[in-house]
């Protein structure tokens, strides 16, 4: 299990007190290359709670039929940044879609 937090001191917690395998800041770098580091096989589940960055590198690093739970958008919390992301999914929140990409 790999965590992203916004400060060492969460992504300590993350790794010592809750048990990630391993965790970074998302402030230290991009972070696709971070989630990349992290998970150099890449990710089969993502659990999605931000949306925009963080979204749109899962995307980049899943495996072939990987899964994404999508939770939150707390990336448009800041309405003063654009959307890094793969686009506007938060109707896909409320409806709750699934989407599934064809073979």
């Amino acid at each position: 299990m790999i965590g992203s937090a916004g400060s060492p001191g969460k992504v300590a917690h993350l790794t010592g007190e809750l048990g990630f395998n391993a965790a970074f800041e998302y402030h230290d770098g991009p972070i696709v290359d971070r989630l990349r580091e992290a998970a150099p096989e890449g990710i089969d589940i993502y659990f999605d709670n931000v949306g925009g960055e963080q979204l749109y590198a899962a995307i980049e690093v899943m495996n072939p039929h990987g899964r994404i739970a999508l939770c939150g958008a707390l990336n448009r919390q800041d309405t003063s940044r654009p959307d890094d992301g793969p686009g506007d999914l938060l109707s896909v929140i409320g409806k709750r879609l699934t989407l599934r990409g064809s073979p």
